[in-house]
């Protein structure tokens, strides 16, 4: 108010900016300036990498001393989907914001190629991309002698390995084996062995060589004991089939050679004859045997002893009669005939002639 001494009651009063309410800073975010804040100051809002705002980038500081927009937040990025992992899982589920950490792993039976883990970052993209899993691969397999396996390696998880055995052999053991989640087998390799053949009877008077048991292509020989004769193949082979690839012989007797017929005499019994057969000779009446009465027929297909001879029994002798005289001398066989005569003025008393017989006497 004007005074009385011309001067002011007060002095001249300042107009100053008026002062707003402090700002927080935002988690995870900075302010422009600190304060104190006054009217028509304007604040700044940034977030720290990795995290994005929400909500206007600045604000003013108002007459009213309220601020023009409020303070926003900083919130984590969001990085990009990530693709399904094919046989495998991603864990956790998404969405994914920085720093989220995802695992990787693979079905039972499948391994991981590539990182097991990928981190979101500040630029919304994974730090390392994602692996892809693969059936995991079982150890080689050997090839079993005298068989074959199909298909051809390498192998992976479920992949199922057959066994076949060449042709005469037979398989010992599974069939197939699959390759399993650990890496090995679920089967172990089998074994080919060969065949078996059926048994071979016994040779009746003779030998099978070598003894069974027998195998494919193994060979069997048939010999016969002395005397005998084969009668059929002399070996046979065991086959793929389990037969034999020929049937087992017969051991059959030698046969001798044929004898001849005995001249007044009989040869029995009648042939033919065969090993250890034995033949007997007898002669007519009034004949005698000359050699062994029989023979054996022998291995060499032989006889033990030759074929006698049948000859006229010789008769005792006779005497010449007194003053008389016989028609021949001696000796005298079986049927010969003996005459007698008498000299000049001798008569015969008695029977002119005599025959020789079979008991050896004159009669």
């Amino acid at each position: 108010m004007c005074q009385a001494n011309r001067t002011w009651s007060n002095p001249v009063p300042t107009c100053t900016r008026v002062q707003c309410i402090s700002l927080t800073t935002p988690l995870n975010g900075r302010l422009s300036s600190v304060g104190p804040y006054s009217y028509q100051d304007v604040v700044n809002f940034t977030c720290d990498t990795g995290y994005e705002l929400n909500g206007t980038a600045d604000t003013m500081c108002q007459a009213n001393r309220t601020w023009s927009n409020p303070v926003p937040t900083c919130t984590r990025v969001q990085c990009i989907s990530l693709p399904n992992l094919t046989n495998g899982e991603v864990s956790p589920a998404g969405p994914y914001s920085y720093q989220d950490v995802v695992n990787f792993t693979c079905d039972t039976g499948y391994e991981l190629n590539g990182t097991a883990d990928t981190m979101c970052q500040a630029n919304r993209t994974w730090s390392n991309p994602v692996p892809t899993c693969t059936r995991i691969q079982c150890i080689s397999l050997p090839t079993p002698t005298n068989g074959v396996l199909s298909p051809a390696g390498p192998y992976s998880y479920q992949d199922v390995v057959n066994f076949t055995c060449d042709t005469g052999y037979e398989l010992n053991g599974t069939a197939d084996t699959m390759c399993q989640a650990n890496r090995t087998w679920s089967n172990p390799v089998p074994t080919c062995t060969r065949v078996q053949c059926i048994s071979l009877p016994t040779l009746t008077n003779g030998e099978v060589t070598p003894a069974g048991p027998y195998s494919y292509q193994d060979v069997v020989n048939f010999t016969c004991d002395t005397g005998y004769e084969l009668n059929g193949t002399a070996d046979t082979m065991c086959q793929a089939n389990r037969t034999w690839s020929n049937p087992v012989p017969t051991c059959t007797r030698v046969q001798c050679i044929s004898l001849p017929t005995l001249t007044n005499g009989e040869v029995s019994p009648a042939g033919p004859y065969s090993y250890q057969d034995v033949v007997n000779f007898t002669c007519d009446t009034g004949y005698e045997l000359n050699g062994t009465a029989d023979t054996m027929c022998q291995a060499n297909r032989t006889w033990s002893n030759p074929v006698p001879t049948c000859t006229r029994v010789q008769c005792i002798s006779l005497p010449t009669p007194s003053n008389g005289g016989l028609s021949s001398a001696e000796p005298y066989r079986y049927q010969d005939v003996v005459n007698f005569t008498c000299d000049t003025g001798y008569e015969l008393n008695g029977t002119a002639d005599t025959m020789c017989q079979a008991n050896r006497n004159m009669e």
